[in-house]
């Protein structure tokens, strides 16, 4: 039997944050095709992509484009980078492409026209995956059409399957919008790693962190990139009027990113509770799961929706949930049944909130197996995550 082929597109990183360490549902789309015996070829324009172990993958290595983060000229120059991006991918695929493709699938908004273009030219099947969509509260602005063209204008794109990512920021709605319908659409949750916690992949920072975390009557814990609209300046301010009161309570912060000084300065100058919050940096799977295990509450007050991974890691390891609604995570959290929940304008709430729950322990303890319970009912693992995916993929062959 010919082993069949499929090219890969992307702008992203295949780990956000570094090797192991971060979300990884990238890594693990790369891992399925590389495990089912395809051969991949993967255009990506990340500078040093490190996936030797994944021995069918074959890396074309594209431009990085750079990008100004300056307000008026950020959205004309990410509108010329889409434009120039889809000219780039075509001339690499023709002057370097030689063995024949059975199938193209495009990982998120920067090559699916190219890749769409290319599967007309080529008669072969085109896959799009976008991992939520930043769309949703964005669509009551004016002419959102231009101002977030790229998003637009890639979701738009019709393909024989497009695989978008259920995070609770209604990907679903926003699709069928702009398509008129979700024809061809698979709308699935990304996968949960329940793991067993391997003490020998655990840095002896994070042990003595682990250790010292029993001192504490309750201990906080967020995990994300430490980007703006993660706004975990707001969870910061949820556990420091929560600490205020409760003295022995401390804030560990898992993750790396552009808003990682900004909140350093929060916690040291502007509000002064440096000695109770920790900033962990990027840690791997095991890490994370190896701190919430031992973690009582769980943060998440993002702007889009708060239903992603994080949260279900969090509820597996017996966390209290406090979060805002929006999105779907209102549909997900239901304040006082499997968690805390306030509006999105009134996040400070929380506070008040926690504060009460915390002095009824079986309350509380009844909010977090109802969360277990919402857990099971809405989440599998990463192996029938990616199942489900292959058989609609495979189907196209």
């Amino acid at each position: 039997m010919t082993k069949k082929s499929i090219l890969i597109a992307t702008n992203l990183d295949v780990w956000s944050i570094k090797k192991g360490v971060g979300a990884p549902s990238f890594y693990k789309t790369l891992e399925l095709y590389n495990n089912k015996k395809f051969k991949v070829y993967f255009y990506t324009t990340e500078k040093n992509c490190d996936i030797s172990e994944l021995t069918n993958i074959e890396i074309i290595k594209l431009p990085k484009l750079k990008t100004f983060n300056i307000r008026y000229i950020y959205s004309i120059h990410r509108l010329v980078n889409y434009v120039l991006y889809q000219f780039i991918f075509l001339f690499f695929y023709f002057s370097k492409q030689k063995e024949k493709i059975d199938l193209i699938y495009g990982y998120e908004i920067e090559f699916i026209p190219s890749l769409c273009l290319l599967s007309k030219i080529l008669k072969k099947p085109f896959v799009s995956r976008f991992q939520g969509t930043i769309l949703y509260p964005l669509m009551e602005k004016k002419l959102w059409e231009i101002r977030y063209f790229p998003h637009y204008f890639s979701i738009k794109q019709k393909s024989d399957l497009t695989i978008m990512t259920d995070d609770g920021t209604k990907g679903d709605y926003v699709m069928d919008i702009i398509r008129n319908g979700t024809d061809n659409m698979l709308f699935l949750k990304n996968g949960v790693d329940f793991l067993e916690i391997d003490k020998s992949k655990i840095s002896r920072k994070v042990k003595s962190l682990y250790d010292d975390m029993i001192s504490y009557e309750y201990n906080f814990i967020s995990v994300s990139r430490l980007q703006s609209w993660k706004r975990v300046d707001r969870s910061i301010d949820v556990f420091s009027n929560f600490a205020k009161i409760n003295t022995s309570s401390r804030y560990i912060i898992i993750g790396d990113g552009e808003s990682k000084k900004d909140l350093e300065e929060k916690v040291k100058n502007e509000i002064d509770i440096s000695d109770k919050v920790i900033f962990t940096g990027g840690l791997n799977a095991q890490e994370v799961h190896y701190l919430m295990s031992r973690s009582k509450i769980f943060l998440s007050h993002y702007e889009l929706s708060n239903v992603g991974n994080p949260l279900w890691e969090a509820i597996n390891n017996n966390c209290l949930i406090v979060t805002v609604n929006n999105g779907d995570t209102g549909r997900i959290i239901v304040d006082n049944q499997n968690g805390i929940i306030s509006e999105e304008n009134d996040y400070l709430e929380n506070s008040s909130k926690l504060l009460e729950l915390v002095s009824k322990t079986e309350k509380m303890e009844n909010l977090i197996y109802n969360a277990k319970n919402t857990l099971t009912n809405n989440v599998s693992t990463w192996d029938k995550r990616m199942q489900k995916e292959y058989i609609k993929v495979n189907d196209l062959l």
